[in-house]
């Protein structure tokens, strides 16, 4: 997640939508009282050759604690802001005039798609990778399939403007005007996929696979239109 005051927007990180490779390119326009959630290792090498501002101000304010998280402070572990922190956070995190004055920005991408980049970088230290199916019930289960939660409240689309994963060299361009940059966002590769089979999700997906993610990501599928395709 990011917080920019000089260019007044918040960058609502969504899972496996090139999130990492936004946030750095964003990261270029920050300055020192600005929030930007940490990385791993890798992302925060490639941050820091660019000379971008790193990682800071991410620690959870003490008013936002609940009771678990005292009784983790009193071990010596302090809560950090999620980079994957959803938009009603946000809002308590920054209060209500700079939610409402600052544009909220995320990223979505077609379900069917990212589920499978879920699934392969979600198990890529595993030595032996459960099924699809397996992997999909298990994060249906813990809310983890679909990154509608991440820009909404309350079912309602808390974001501005959602960029579309499928288009983002144009979503730059669209990101440079909206926010009114010196220059068009330069996107990195980071956070590399960890998907071993490249075949269209058409070709992967079974159709019991097809329906549970149809199912889950239902909203987005409605809201961006989002369609099965397969490939003729």
């Amino acid at each position: 997640m990011i917080l920019s005051h000089r260019y007044k927007f918040i960058f609502l990180k969504t899972m496996k939508t090139a999130g990492s490779s936004i946030e750095i390119a964003l990261s270029r326009y920050c300055g020192e009282g600005d929030i930007l959630t940490p990385f791993g290792p890798d992302e925060e090498v490639l941050r820091d050759r660019q000379d971008y501002q790193g990682a800071q101000n991410y620690w959870m304010p003490y008013h936002m604690y609940s009771r678990h998280d005292w009784l983790n402070l009193l071990r010596g572990r302090r809560k950090m802001i999620h980079h994957h922190i959803r938009a009603e956070r946000v809002r308590q995190l920054v209060g209500e005039k700079v939610w409402g004055s600052y544009v909220k920005l995320s990223v979505e991408r077609n379900p069917w798609d990212k589920a499978i980049s879920f699934y392969y970088y979600s198990t890529r230290d595993q030595a032996a990778r459960p099924p699809l199916i397996e992997f999909l019930r298990q994060a249906r289960d813990k809310h983890t399939l679909s990154n509608f939660p991440i820009y909404s409240i309350g079912d309602v689309v808390a974001a501005d403007y959602v960029m579309r994963f499928e288009k983002l060299d144009d979503e730059m361009t669209c990101l440079q005007e909206l926010l009114k940059l010196p220059e068009k966002p330069d996107l990195p590769r980071a956070n590399a996929s960890s998907r071993a089979d490249r075949r269209h999700y058409s070709q992967v997906l079974t159709d019991e696979e097809r329906e549970l993610i149809a199912e889950v990501c239902a909203r987005e599928i409605k809201l961006f239109g989002y369609q099965f395709e397969t490939l003729q």
